[in-house]
């Protein structure tokens, strides 16, 4: 049993406990009102693609590299988060590949942000079937409590021919034609070029088998000899050109 001490004022407490109980409601119902009000005001931000391309393509593993920039303008006066992006790449209408990326971004308030996101693509059908890439996907971002999620396609065109018909690339190489055993040759194949299009993969074959990627390479020959050295090249759409040239060791 609670015993109260003499002169206890028991309606001055239930008065003080209602008191509390109603500023306490007060204070969760103006939390509400604020959260749910400062919802309602939040501006969606601008989500895009701002651009994307092929990068390179690794011939002999016969892998895709590209790289997409994202833009995304944040009107509101509070930071936005750019949660995720994952989506397809899409073919001749098959996905050949897929990305993604879960890093958290925050964007600033009232500021446009770009994204760099780097994309790989195994085991590439090569040459692709259609000169054109659709990159097909979501995003989603967060401002406060507010979570948006942003469809997107996105084509990035793998030849500038006006009737989308590829035309191969033409491979070149520059070298010199004498070279001594065990010093460092040059070969340089970025002379090679693409009537409608970028080169973006190089693949050397120095005929002793040693073999490289890129457009400028380096390779010491351990004996002499005469060698075939074949360069492999390819543009966007996986198109592939060679060209040969042949290369005498000397001993001394």
């Amino acid at each position: 049993m609670l015993v109260q001490p003499l002169g206890y004022d028991h309606d001055g407490a239930r008065r003080r406990h209602r008191r509390v109980v109603l500023v306490s409601l007060f204070v969760v119902i103006l939390v509400l009102l604020v959260t749910v009000g400062s919802s309602l005001m939040v501006k969606e931000p601008d989500f895009k693609i701002a651009s994307a391309k092929v990068t390179g393509i690794s011939i002999p593993s016969r892998t895709l590299y590209m790289h997409v920039q994202l833009s995304v303008d944040n009107p509101n006066s509070i930071a936005a988060h750019l949660l995720s992006v994952e989506g397809d790449i899409m073919n001749g209408g098959e996905a050949i590949g897929d990305f993604y990326t879960y890093e958290e971004v925050v964007v600033p308030a009232h500021s446009n942000f770009t994204v760099d996101l780097g994309v790989r693509v195994d085991n590439l059908p090569m040459p692709l079937s259609d000169p054109v890439l659709v990159l097909v996907g979501k995003a989603r971002l967060r401002v406060w409590i507010v979570g948006i999620t942003y469809p997107f396609e996105h084509s990035v065109p793998l030849t500038y021919s006006p009737d989308k018909v590829n035309q191969p690339p033409v491979a070149r190489i520059d070298s010199q034609p004498v070279v001594r055993r065990a010093a460092e040759a040059e070969f340089d194949g970025s002379a090679s070029t693409d009537p409608d299009g970028l080169v973006v993969g190089w693949s050397w074959d120095f005929g002793d088998g040693y073999s490289a990627e890129g457009a400028v390479v380096q390779h010491a020959y351990r004996e002499p000899g005469s060698y075939e050295v074949v360069l492999t090249v390819v543009d966007q759409m996986g198109a592939a050109d060679t060209a040969t040239a042949t290369i005498r060791v000397l001993l001394l």
